[in-house]
């Protein structure tokens, strides 16, 4: 790590009132849990979302290739 980015660090560190090892840490695990979040939630638009709540409550008519499958 350069020394620029250790300072910057260590700064932030001292204004939270951490020890560089626990500002680290916690740091790292927020940002561990925003991106898994983000791969596991998905985010969809108002426009987008109902149609989806549209598509449960009135599927399609299955088409003939998908009903000769399932027989």
């Amino acid at each position: 790590m350069d020394t620029h980015t250790k300072a910057l660090i260590q700064r932030a560190a001292d204004v939270s009132r951490l020890h560089l090892a626990e500002f680290v840490r916690t740091s790292a695990v927020a940002r561990a849990r925003r991106l898994l979040s983000q791969i596991t939630a998905i985010r969809v638009s108002h426009d987008d979302f109902c149609r989806v709540l549209d598509a449960i409550d009135n599927p399609p008519t299955p088409m003939d290739d998908l009903v000769d499958a399932l027989r």
